[in-house]
């Protein structure tokens, strides 16, 4: 039981998948690319209370592009 008495909610665990790419490149390998894509299978998030279903969603995929310069 939770707090107050009222049934425990549970979150189902669920598969998460993220993508990494980096390369450096340039006199001194000073410049870097990356690409990251995160939560890449995108799984339903499943919260229950007492069995039934209390919050479904999905968070959603996030991509990122970034460039650096190494001064030093």
């Amino acid at each position: 039981m939770g707090a107050l008495g009222l049934p425990d909610i549970i979150e189902h665990g669920y598969p998460n998948l993220d993508l990494l790419f980096a390369k450096h490149f340039g006199g001194e390998r000073r410049w870097r690319v990356e690409f990251t894509v995160e939560n890449l299978l995108n799984r339903q998030i499943d919260y229950r209370l007492d069995n039934q279903a209390f919050n479904v969603y999905r968070s959603g995929r996030i991509f990122a592009f970034g460039v650096s310069y190494k001064i030093f």
